[in-house]
């Protein structure tokens, strides 16, 4: 959690940290599972940027990073792999893992996020392992973004921007199709190729990529992941299947 916690308010509990509320009990809220789902934004109390994307399946997908004219990609991406939620709007993930972008490194951390006051919502993420330390709060508003509802003619054209895994990044390119196809190469001769869908709950994308030999970071390997596109921004992110690395796109057209 090192680089997602620099300069972030530290707390035990989600009342005490910066910018947020404390998280209500099940009796006062309001049961909301079927609107949780979905891209916010906001920011940790760090003053980085965040954006949530919500799946029906459970999964949570947390983009993070300082707003600077030189951020090539996203600081960093939380990923909890196996989440629940409540009939009151609260959701949990013991099974999240914190890949630091800047840092290189993958760590086991823990999400819950209240949707009880959707579109509004609060969460915390939790790399104390039960000590009661090293937890980051964050707050976001869902985005609509009604303009550019989730299709294949709204994603096609040519993306020009960052990718890597914890091992590093270079430039890349990556072209998508109206029919759904997806091609990217970089400068040091790694080429992927893959498939892109509308996902069917959110205003967000379900994409497969497959490595070519190495120097791709995932050489010969398939994954899947997804991708969430803001205004002509694409920022895609790939965990491997033993959730060791992950492969992130971050580019514009």
């Amino acid at each position: 959690m090192k680089a997602i916690l620099s300069g972030v308010t530290l707390c035990t509990l989600l009342a005490a940290c910066a910018g947020s509320g404390p998280i209500p009990p099940a009796s006062q809220a309001t049961s909301i599972l079927s609107s949780s789902a979905g891209v916010y934004k906001g920011a940790l109390a760090s003053h980085q940027n965040v954006t949530l994307l919500a799946l029906y399946d459970g999964t949570a997908w947390l983009f993070y990073g300082t707003p600077t004219p030189g951020q090539k990609a996203p600081g960093g991406v939380i990923v909890a792999f196996a989440g629940h939620q409540t009939a009151n709007g609260q959701y949990t993930s013991s099974d999240a893992r914190n890949y630091s972008l800047e840092s290189g490194n993958a760590s086991p951390v823990a999400v819950a996020i209240d949707f009880s006051h959707a579109p509004s919502i609060q969460g915390v993420i939790d790399g104390s392992n039960g000590n009661g330390r090293a937890q980051a709060a964050f707050t976001a508003t869902a985005d609509t973004m009604p303009a550019q509802t989730a299709s294949l003619n709204a994603i096609a054209g040519l993306y020009v921007g960052h990718a890597g895994s914890l091992a590093g990044g270079t430039t890349s390119r990556v072209s998508v199709t109206k029919d759904g196809f997806l091609a990217g190469t970089t400068p040091g001769g790694c080429v992927f190729r893959g498939t892109v869908k509308p996902n069917s709950g959110v205003n967000a994308y379900d994409v497969s990529i497959s490595f070519g030999p190495t120097p791709c970071p995932a050489a010969d390997a398939t994954i899947t992941g997804h991708a969430i596109l803001d205004q002509g921004h694409l920022t895609a992110a790939f965990p491997r299947p033993d959730h060791s690395d992950l492969f992130v796109f971050d580019g514009r057209r």
